[in-house]
């Protein structure tokens, strides 16, 4: 009888997903409802067809912006080698060897794949990695949660994830995502940690430094508290400032990227106004305030506090990257991820039963605000043909580059005629 009953709800979730996939494929809006339902439900197939339906939709944002840029990369590759887009002897050349750069590249030659196609297997892949990190945290909590927090909780990562960088410029998103990975990796005491913060370094290089200071973050016997944080925050400007003075002018490429991001356009060149901070602040700034503020008076573990080592020592990176637009705005990308997992893997102490709803809605303005910003090219897109096409003709969506090129400026930038 046994036998039977386990055999009888085997079938039914066999039925339930078959289901599932047949309406995803007819339509995954209107299969949309169903998935939130599963995740309540905590089914697993629903986890993977959230990741699809994010990846779905971001074939239809128009490649403006940095997408414009990988458009042309895309279809220049395919009538280059590898030596004409990586050069060793050049040094800004140097900024080409990534992995974007190289499975574009590799996608060029396919003759199939692409820019949107490409796009969508970024932002799948990206939120898969978040989701993989959501289940295995919610796995190690308590069997009496209600479902309706849990759902919470579950919202609070998934708003987290960096879409809007996924989808408009790929590598600081998907790398803050590897980052994230090999943090959390590296907590569970998992050596396999190291090699995807090494991938988050490969996808930007601006995660490496970022990499090696959590490293040792997690390494640090001693306790960083809020009595004590201004200490280790004046120490570690210290070592920054002495670790950019000795190596200006020694190494080529990192004397590069430090007139760009520090020196240059992005870092002290860089002419902030209150439409700038405005965008700081509703882009990530607004849930980090709020999620580090429920961490600093939070209950720490004192039997293992690497974890809020780190992020105290993320925030004194923060507070020093401040006048740094670039700095700022990677760190924001991060800090929500880690403060997410954080916040997941800490509920009680961070008391989210009693704020989840305002952290939930601080995340809903930053996931959304970025393409609220970029609306005008929206009018421009096939955004509606994803609200009636089913999963077979959303796959064929593409954006004529000759098209772009009418609507853009050489920087990717809709043209003032058109913003409207």
């Amino acid at each position: 009888m046994t036998s039977g009953l386990t055999a009888s709800i085997s079938n039914s979730r066999s039925l339930e997903l078959i289901v599932i996939t047949i309406v995803f494929m007819i339509s995954p809006v209107i299969c949309f409802p169903l998935l939130v339902i599963g995740v309540y439900n905590q089914k697993k197939y629903a986890y993977f067809y959230i990741c699809m339906f994010m990846g779905l939709l971001s074939m239809y944002y128009y490649p403006q912006g940095d997408q414009y840029r990988y458009l042309t990369d895309l279809l220049t590759y395919k009538n280059q080698s590898f030596s004409e887009i990586i050069d060793f002897n050049i040094v800004i050349s140097i900024r080409n060897f990534n992995l974007i750069t190289l499975s574009l590249f590799a996608a060029s030659k396919t003759g199939f794949i692409t820019l949107e196609i490409y796009r969508m297997l970024i932002v799948c892949f990206g939120c898969g990695i978040m989701m993989y990190i959501y289940q295995s945290v919610a796995s190690s909590l308590e069997n009496k949660i209600p479902r309706l927090f849990q759902f919470k909780l579950f919202l609070i990562l998934l708003l987290s994830i960096p879409v809007y960088y996924m989808t408009q410029g790929f590598r600081s998103g998907l790398g803050a995502i590897f980052l994230s990975l090999g943090m959390y990796k590296l907590l569970q005491k998992n050596q396999s940690g190291y090699f995807w913060m090494l991938v988050s370094a490969f996808i930007h290089f601006s995660y490496l430094p970022l990499s090696i200071i959590y490293i040792l973050g997690l390494k640090l016997k001693f306790r960083i508290n809020n009595k004590n944080f201004i200490f280790y925050f004046l120490l570690l400007m210290l070592l920054l400032v002495t670790g950019i003075t000795a190596l200006y002018g020694k190494i080529p490429f990192i004397t590069m990227m430090l007139d760009i991001y520090v020196f240059g356009s992005y870092g002290t060149d860089f002419v902030w106004n209150a439409y700038r901070l405005k965008e700081v602040l509703l882009i990530n700034g607004l849930p980090t305030i709020l999620m580090y503020a429920l961490f600093l008076f939070s209950h720490k573990d004192r039997s293992d506090y690497r974890f809020s080592n780190v992020l105290y020592i993320n925030l004194a990176l923060l507070l020093i990257s401040l006048p740094f637009q670039a700095f700022i705005q990677r760190l924001g990308i991060i800090s929500v991820l880690l403060l997410a997992v954080y916040g997941i893997m800490n509920y009680k102490s961070m008391h989210l039963k009693k704020y989840s709803q305002i952290i939930i809605l601080s995340l809903l303005v930053s996931s959304g605000y970025p393409f609220f910003m970029h609306r005008y090219c929206y009018y421009h897109s096939n955004i509606e043909n994803f609200f009636i096409s089913p999963l077979p003709l959303i796959l064929q969506n593409t954006y004529d580059i000759d098209e772009a090129n009418d609507l853009l400026n050489d920087e990717g930038v809709l043209k003032p005629q058109f913003l409207k």
